[in-house]
């Protein structure tokens, strides 16, 4: 999402005659803030967990797209200068919405016939080679003459009432040169639900799964850029802004060997691929969340980063596999007699950690869980395996010791314990195991997993 700041007028619908000049910015790491030479109250609510909240107020502002209505607003300060005679408030606005012709009048309004939305590095992911040396002959005056737009259709039993995602080309940019002129399209995917969808509807799939699909295509942190929802017709288009907490803005282009697949990999099936991907999120949310944060603070700290891969892994197991040692009825009997036999003299606060540790007993360790992954992988990828990870037990017991001690942090590490030196490959390995994982929950033919991994640098 692009920052931007205007100037205009704001109002409460209750009081459109009270009309406030004041300042809207927005940035998408720190959401919408609106800074008013006035106030819309004599008095405010503000601190000891109270807040003068306001469910919509309207603006006429500068730019593009005047008609603006801002959402669940909060109000953060309000002052006055002892130097003016008026008060200033500020104010943070979850959701931003701006139009040509319209406003909202109210947060239910916010239903859509579809959405449309920018990525960060889809472009680069949809072609091999994003210039008129491939698309020329097809694309001569107008990008809208160009045969690369791509339909999928999500299954019925998904959460999306069997809705369309389109990609297309939104756009061309045109670089004039001395023999030639070359093109970079730029993408977009517009998401048409089978009835229209309130925008709350619409965000885990903006905010979630497609960005979350691309950055496992990309190797890279992706987010949503411009996204705009239309009611009915193109007049009724609103432009929608709120914060992304994790934004990191650092992209630019990236060639076809820095990710782990391409849209030319899985063309033929790339339908399958996203609908299994999105059919799959009940099951892998939790994998998808741990694993996608591994790129938005990649290279920042590799402690955090090794343990949420960590934990990613073991939750995928969990989530694809279970996996007892005993089923919890079968274990509780062994887990009175093992809180029985701790001593009496144990001091009340130490026995209740070990009636805690004790707790999930009868579940498989993560040394379990791993070795039993690597089980599986090794019956259809040995080859992978063993080039990518050398011996599994060894590479698992370096996992499993690492974690426990940036877990617990007891004591000088042995030697198993990964310093810093071998944790950065180490991690990239691990994100390698993960993605191998990934890939075949999406059901990727063993052979084609062998491909991808053997044209990819990551």
């Amino acid at each position: 999402m692009e920052s931007f700041e205007c100037m205009g007028v704001w109002w409460l619908p209750t009081d459109p005659q009270t009309k406030i000049p004041g300042m809207l910015a927005f940035d998408p790491a720190n959401g919408a803030k609106l800074e008013l030479l006035g106030a819309f109250s004599e008095s405010y609510s503000v601190g000891d967990g109270r807040s003068t909240r306001y469910a919509i107020i309207h603006g006429f502002a500068t730019g593009r797209y005047p008609r603006v209505t801002l959402s669940q607003c909060h109000v953060q300060v309000v002052g006055k200068d002892p130097g003016k005679d008026f008060k200033e408030t500020k104010l943070y606005a979850e959701q931003v919405f701006m139009s040509e012709r319209h406003r909202l009048s109210d947060i239910e309004e916010t239903v859509f016939k579809s959405i449309k939305i920018g990525f960060t590095y889809l472009s680069d992911w949809m072609l091999q080679d994003n210039s008129t040396n491939v698309i020329q002959h097809v694309a001569e005056d107008s990008v809208h003459t160009y045969g690369g737009s791509y339909s999928i259709q999500l299954p019925e039993e998904s959460d999306y009432d069997n809705a369309r995602i389109d990609i297309w080309p939104a756009k061309a940019i045109r670089t004039i040169g001395r023999t030639e002129t070359s093109v970079k399209y730029e993408f977009r995917c517009t998401i048409t639900p089978q009835q229209n969808l309130h925008l709350d509807d619409y965000l885990p799939l903006i905010n979630f799964y497609l960005p979350n699909f691309l950055a496992l295509g990309t190797g890279r942190a992706v987010f949503p850029l411009k996204i705009v929802g239309r009611q009915s017709d193109a007049s009724s288009e609103f432009h929608i802004f709120y914060r992304i907490p994790r934004f990191v803005e650092q992209w630019g282009s990236m060639l076809p060997g820095q990710m782990l697949f391409t849209f030319e990999d899985v063309r033929d099936k790339f339908a399958k691929y996203l609908a299994v991907w999105i059919s799959n999120g009940e099951k892998l949310w939790t994998v998808y969340d741990h694993y996608s944060k591994s790129y938005y603070q990649r290279g920042l700290d590799l402690t955090t980063e090794f343990l949420d891969l960590a934990r990613a892994l073991e939750v995928y197991h969990r989530s694809v596999y279970g996996g007892k040692y005993l089923c919890k009825d079968e274990y509780k009997p062994i887990k009175t007699k093992l809180i029985a036999s701790i001593p009496s003299d144990v001091k009340k606060c130490h026995r209740d950690a070990l009636k805690g540790t004790l707790k999930y007993g009868y579940q498989y360790s993560l040394r379990t869980r791993l070795n039993r992954v690597f089980k599986k992988l090794l019956a259809e990828q040995s080859d992978d395996v063993m080039r990518l990870f050398g011996t599994p037990k060894d590479f698992v017991h370096r996992l499993v010791e690492t974690r426990n001690y940036f877990t617990h942090r007891d004591g000088d590490p042995d030697e198993a314990v990964l310093n810093d030196d071998e944790l950065y490959d180490f991690i990239r390995k691990m994100r390698r195991l993960l993605q191998i994982c990934l890939l075949k929950e999406m059901e990727f033919p063993p052979d084609e997993i062998s491909r991808i991994l053997n044209n990819n640098i990551l």
